[in-house]
């Protein structure tokens, strides 16, 4: 009896720590490592902390979701950080970042918001979601960090907060064409070009 009674706890404990680390997986601590991060210099390699979509030699923080998509984690160098631009390049390419009013901050403060020192822990959230954000596909249930990863930051202009609930983000796919999705309960529930 004394034996079933230890299985029967190791059994609810394991169960609690399973919970747990489900539970954990849905965050990686994104939004505070960004806090915590050291400022973005020239001269040094980071990661991209969210997927990015460019056409030509430019990519503005009106964030257009269309042309070439430079996925998370991809590795860059910073080979210029000014007051209103960046300069990154990779293997294979190099793009000039323009800062504008639609982001509502600093050159500085998107630069430390696009790149970080190590790569994205997305594997944390198991195979399928860590795909879904590389590949830029939006999915019902991904969290506010998650989407961010997917799609990156949308123009402060029209979603003057990421922390509201029950709020919608407002993304263009063009200079004419916006692409708004809802957050609710700290997940997203609704959007154009949001899978199931």
């Amino acid at each position: 009896m004394k034996h079933l009674k230890t299985a029967a706890i190791m059994l609810c404990l394991a169960i609690g720590l399973a919970a747990t680390a489900a539970r954990a997986a849905d965050s990686i601590g994104y939004f505070d490592t960004i806090k915590n991060d050291p400022d973005v210099v020239a001269g040094k390699t980071y990661f991209l902390r969210h997927n990015l979509m460019f056409e030509g030699a430019s990519w503005t923080a009106t964030n257009y979701w269309r042309g070439t998509l430079l996925p998370i984690n991809t590795k860059v160098s910073v080979d210029a950080l000014g007051a209103k631009s960046m300069l990154i390049k990779w293997d294979g390419g190099s793009l000039t970042i323009e800062n504008n009013n639609y982001t509502k901050i600093t050159m500085l403060a998107l630069a430390k918001r696009m790149l970080a020192p190590n790569p994205v822990p997305i594997e944390k959230f198991g195979d399928a979601m860590a795909r879904n954000i590389t590949g830029g596909s939006l999915q019902k249930g991904m969290t506010r960090e998650q989407v961010i990863m997917t799609r990156g930051y949308p123009p402060a202009h029209k979603t003057p907060s990421i922390d509201a609930d029950n709020a919608k983000w407002t993304y263009w796919s063009s200079k004419f064409v916006t692409e708004a999705v809802t957050i609710s309960g700290g997940k997203l529930v609704d959007g154009r070009n949001v899978v199931q």
